[in-house]
């Protein structure tokens, strides 16, 4: 199986989107991926085990051209399943089986909508796959403070988008107990 995941530029919306490539995963596990991300969120997929291509928007151009680079590189490709959560003009240029396109609501839960854009959905679970390199050096940083602290917590409050917000109250009250 080929997928073609069309992804969004910065890294909050790239994790979160990430609840519907790990649905596919987990129904077609061999699948071979090839991944459209902003520059600034390409890591995420660096290490995803069934990458086929890493297609980088490095700069978004007027007329939204830079779509013809992606499209280029893609058109001779026939996909299974492009899933779509940009703007639907490049899958419709595309040959794939199946497409699926992303509708935003702004009234649900933006992770949620992602793992529900297939019709197996259900609970959204978000992963990234980092390269290689930077899974050594966390593995390393964990060993190098074993028996000083228990747990590495890394936490990101700030989101420009209310149904990606978290309420200041949950992590003033998260924080201590961690």
């Amino acid at each position: 199986m080929r997928v073609l995941f069309i992804t969004l530029t910065n890294i909050g919306d790239v994790l979160l989107s990430t609840a519907a490539l790990t649905k596919v995963l987990q129904r077609h596990p061999t699948a071979v991926v090839d991944v459209v991300v902003g520059a600034k969120a390409a890591d995420v997929f660096a290490g995803l085990p069934n990458l086929g291509r890493l297609l980088v928007i490095r700069q978004k151009k007027r007329y939204l051209l830079h779509y013809w680079d992606i499209f280029t590189a893609s058109r001779g490709v026939r996909y299974d399943l492009i899933i779509d959560l940009r703007n639907p003009l490049l899958a419709f240029c595309l040959r794939g089986a199946q497409k699926v396109y992303f509708r935003k609501r702004n009234n649900l839960n933006r992770a949620r909508q992602f793992a529900n854009l297939l019709p197996w959905g259900g609970e959204p679970e978000l992963a990234m796959w980092p390269p290689a390199p930077v899974v050594a050096a966390t593995t390393a940083e964990v060993k190098r403070r074993k028996g000083k602290a228990r747990y590495l917590v890394a936490l990101a409050p700030p989101a420009n988008w209310v149904g990606k917000m978290w309420p200041q109250a949950c992590f003033a009250e998260l924080v201590p107990a961690l």
